[in-house]
């Protein structure tokens, strides 16, 4: 719809639009930014009855991530401060 002129703005955090300026074809320079409205953290949050085995297997694989590059790639590509 913003590509067709149908609406003229969007309001959605950088990493969140960046992901989707890509996964539908586009390029960073087929948007034009506007203005930070704000900036907040972001949180993975689980329902309180998680098993502890699951917490455990998720902080490995975050763990694993870190270990291999992957989240200081994904940090440098969608610059996100660290």
């Amino acid at each position: 719809m913003l590509t067709m002129g149908g609406i003229d703005a969007i309001y959605a955090g950088n990493t969140t639009l960046t992901a989707a300026i890509e996964e539908f074809g586009y390029h960073q320079e087929d948007i034009c930014a506007g203005i930070s409205l704000d900036s907040a953290e972001l949180y993975l949050a689980t329902s309180p009855g998680l098993d502890s085995s699951e917490e455990h297997a998720w902080l490995k694989a975050y763990e694993v991530l870190q270990k291999d590059g992957t989240v200081a790639r994904l940090q440098s590509k969608y610059a996100i401060a660290k």
